[in-house]
């Protein structure tokens, strides 16, 4: 899923796997239809599974950090924000 101001990212968001695209401001509802959508694809039941190509494995989030990636299970998120142009996990 990405979440940006900008449409132009969405052809490239879905070209690398993207289950769903926001743009902001993102309402309350779509982001709900959104994650669900994810934990869908995540576990197998969506309408299209991600696709293994190197991105974190089922029940994971893979997190650009600056020049490194990260990986969370998505049980240690609790809270999504927006902040800027990015969003604070």
């Amino acid at each position: 899923m990405l979440v940006t101001a900008s449409a132009a990212h969405a052809i490239r968001a879905f070209e690398v796997g993207a289950v769903d695209f926001l743009l902001k401001l993102v309402l309350p509802e779509r982001l709900a239809l959104a994650l669900d959508r994810v934990r869908n694809a995540l576990k197998g039941t969506g309408p299209r599974e991600i696709a293994d190509t190197g991105q974190a494995p089922p029940g994971r989030l893979a997190i650009s950090e600056g020049s490194s990636t990260v990986i969370l299970h998505m049980g240690e998120i609790a809270l999504l924000g927006a902040d800027a142009d990015f969003t604070r996990i």
